[in-house]
């Protein structure tokens, strides 16, 4: 699954139940050719619409990477959900230093202004419909919905490169029809360019900076500014700008400037470390759920959310047992609980792909995602049985 070059739109940060009801049918093998535990259990989630407010408001503002709305102004306050790059918000006139107050997703809250930048397009405040049809490609592994909103049902995804043809808009959303199925898309999830899936997880990026080694992040684009830190090679970090050989990003030391020569906008290799946001999730899934899991999978090879150390392999013990089933639920319930404090963006756990975007679970295999695994085959491994895959939101 391509995952940080096609981020999805963010939920809302309301709680979402998990419920469990028993499914039939022929299990698979795993890996080690053991028979695998029953299908997985459907898994419901309740959400709330994310729609951007109609409100007759002049300004607005578009996001410069993907954002959280804050309660409060300021990082200690908790999330109420992510807007994604290129998301216009409303807002309201009230500010808290370098913070803003705005409306989306008909929510207020607060985002700080460095991720924002004034607009005067009200487009996705108020939707208009159109139509006339035209030739597309997915940008990424993508599904559809049956209504332009996240809060309805999820289709088929299909991979980057697929051709499209676009029926009708509404607002940022597209209707198109795809091999054999027809939906909504977010219009920004579509090329017009055609480019051809090839299963790489090489992943070249304009939005994203990856440390080639250990680096200073200083207040300014000049070696004689203050450091605010020393980031470690292969973090991965949001660009917001350039200038004279250096670029303004934001790592974990805070934003600043790092020179160009330290850069790359490639990643084709495992980084010799996780993402701090990564470390900081399996620190608290170890201590809420660790006697219920034995290994933990991150930095390999493979997906690219495993090299760019946002990927995590939970290895359920007895997986294939009622008890390890119950306890691989429990994990992915808590994970989704807490996706805000711990940035989750999707899980997959027997079979089934939670997405944050939309709050809902659903087919895995046989719903359009991890093309990448054909090669591999279908067994208890690559369908997600014997573990509870998370991917961290960099954000």
């Amino acid at each position: 699954m391509s995952i940080r070059s096609q981020l999805f739109a963010q939920g809302t940060a309301a709680s979402v139940a998990l419920a469990l009801v028993a499914a039939g049918g022929a299990p698979p093998a795993s890996a080690a050719g053991h028979p695998a535990a029953s299908p997985p259990a459907a898994i419901a989630a309740s959400v709330v619409p994310l729609v951007v407010p109609t409100a007759s408001v002049t300004r607005y503002a578009k996001t410069t990477a993907n954002l959280n709305l804050r309660r409060g102004a300021g990082t200690r306050y908790s999330s109420l959900g992510v807007m994604k790059k290129g998301a216009v918000v409303v807002r309201t006139g009230k500010t808290s230093g370098a913070w803003w107050q705005v409306r989306y997703g008909g929510k207020t809250g607060w985002a700080s202004s460095t991720y924002l930048r004034a607009t005067g397009t009200t487009a996705a405040a108020t939707p208009r419909p159109s139509t006339g049809s035209s030739t597309r490609w997915f940008a990424g592994t993508q599904a559809l919905y049956t209504r332009p909103t996240f809060a309805s049902k999820r289709l088929q995804a299909f991979t980057k490169g697929m051709k499209a043809t676009t029926l009708r808009t509404s607002g940022s959303w597209t209707y198109v029809q795809a091999p054999g199925s027809r939906g909504w898309i977010p219009t920004r999830d579509l090329s017009k360019t055609a480019t051809r899936y090839t299963g790489s997880t090489v992943l070249r990026s304009s939005s994203y900076r990856w440390t080639r080694y250990a680096s200073n992040v200083r207040t300014g684009g000049s070696t004689s500014t203050r450091s605010l830190g020393v980031v470690p090679a292969g973090e991965m970090m949001p660009r917001l700008s350039g200038r004279n050989g250096w670029t303004r990003v934001k790592t974990s030391k805070g934003v600043g400037w790092i020179k160009n020569t330290l850069l790359t906008n490639l990643a084709t290799q495992a980084p010799p470390h996780l993402q701090p946001v990564t470390a900081k999730m399996i620190k608290k899934v170890r201590a809420a759920y660790g006697p219920t899991f034995g290994s933990v999978g991150t930095l390999r090879n493979g997906s690219i959310g495993h090299r760019l150390g946002t990927g995590s392999d939970f290895m359920m013990r007895g997986w294939n047992s009622a008890s390890g089933i119950r306890h691989g639920n429990a994990l992915a319930a808590y994970l989704v609980r807490n996706r805000a404090s711990l940035d989750i963006d999707y899980l997959i756990w027997r079979d089934r792909i939670w997405l944050r975007q939309d709050g809902q679970w659903g087919p895995y295999s046989k719903g359009g995602w991890g093309r990448h695994l054909n090669a591999r085959g279908w067994n208890a491994t690559t369908m997600h049985y014997d573990h509870v895959h998370v991917e961290t939101l960099v954000d």
